[in-house]
């Protein structure tokens, strides 16, 4: 979380959903003022209650590859105990399975869909991932010619990974991901409340085809 006492706004960062990018931004272009509240908070403290609030938010599909990808798949010590768990950590079906059914998903931030993880900030001005720098350009303090970096951490995830297992690892293509039903119908159950919340198509056209 970010607040700016400058700009008087509240940025609740979502997790898998453009958070270094955001926090380079703030840092860089508003940092008069700027506090760092731990890296993913969703309590706003009382005398910021009035402040702007807003945060980025991610199609469920997508966001659960990356969740899948880094937190999974390439995490070196298995520091979300993720592969352990699930046993997913080379099917992605199977974690994604594991994701919808898991009970404790609404105690764990990785675990949470986005709409459990910001309710405790409601009401909060939403902008999308996929029409970043056209939404970000409509916030009511957004400064013209601010360049959007683009960072991913996950590029050294995969370096790192390779490294461990020997071999080059390459990242799976979308459509591969969701070649069959299960996977899809397992996103639509974990994130389910995402779809209507944010605007968001529980179908993948593509499938259809």
């Amino acid at each position: 979380m970010r607040v700016s006492k400058k700009y008087e706004f509240v940025f609740v960062s979502t997790p898998k959903a453009c958070t270094h990018t955001i926090y380079k931004i703030l840092k860089d272009h508003f940092y008069e003022g700027l506090l760092e509240i731990a890296f993913h908070d969703n309590k706003i403290s009382r005398v910021y209650k009035k402040f702007f609030r807003w945060t980025i938010v991610r199609d469920p599909f997508s966001r659960v590859i990356s969740l899948w990808w880094s937190g999974c798949r390439l995490a070196h010590l298995d520091q979300y105990n993720f592969r352990k768990r699930s046993g997913g950590q080379y099917d992605f079906t199977k974690f994604v399975v594991w994701l919808a059914d898991n009970k404790e998903n609404k105690h764990n931030i990785l675990m949470m869909n986005q709409s459990e993880w910001l309710a405790p900030t409601e009401p909060i001005h939403i902008i999308h991932l996929e029409k970043l720098k056209q939404e970000l350009e409509q916030l009511p303090f957004w400064k013209e010619g601010i360049e959007i970096p683009q960072l991913n951490t996950t590029t050294e995830k995969i370096q790192t990974q390779s490294r461990d297992e020997g071999k080059d690892i390459a990242r799976p293509p979308f459509h591969i991901l969701y070649k069959n039903s299960e996977a899809v119908e397992a996103v639509i159950k974990w994130a389910e409340p995402d779809f209507d919340r944010f605007g968001y198509e529980k179908e993948i056209k593509w499938l259809k085809k």
